[in-house]
């Protein structure tokens, strides 16, 4: 009998730990596809869900989950630095708090930190025009070994 391995919940929980964090003006599943609002806003959203390269046993297959977690800032605003700061500052929290609690409070195996199986954990900064409007943003991949497995055979 298929069951799921829970990427799912995973996403879910990804999204609560941004909320947790109770720095974020909106915190959401999903890219925004009208401009965000004032403050700093994050997002997240599967990419892609499939094996990991390693970690299989004999009967299974080790999923891997890889999701894009993304902060926005309004782009024009005065003190520039303080833009700055902001985004910095939610993007250092943010990633502490993957660090601190990698098992996502036991959904998966663990999150993949420091690039078993891809890219280490880090933020990407640039800008985003949405809706003719530019941000301020940072994206983070983020590879999330699960927990549960699939079976090969039965």
């Amino acid at each position: 009998m298929t069951t799921t391995v829970g990427a799912g919940d995973v996403l879910r929980e990804l999204h609560n730990i941004a909320k947790r964090l109770g720095v974020f003006a909106v915190a959401r599943v999903g890219e925004f596809r009208n401009a965000p609002p004032n403050g700093v806003c994050f997002a997240v959203w599967a990419e892609q869900l499939g094996a990991a390269a390693t970690g299989h046993g004999l009967a299974s297959t080790t999923p891997l989950f890889q999701g894009t977690a993304r902060l926005y800032v309004p782009g024009f605003r005065k003190p520039d630095d303080d833009l700055e700061v902001e985004l910095l500052t939610a993007a250092d929290l943010y990633l502490g708090a993957l660090s601190g609690g990698f098992s996502l409070r036991g959904l998966a195996r663990n999150v993949d930190l420091l690039g078993e199986q891809g890219e280490p954990l880090n933020w990407k900064f640039g800008h985003i025009n949405i809706d003719n409007k530019i941000s301020r943003m940072a994206d983070m991949s983020i590879n999330v070994v699960l927990k549960n497995e699939w079976t090969q055979a039965e």
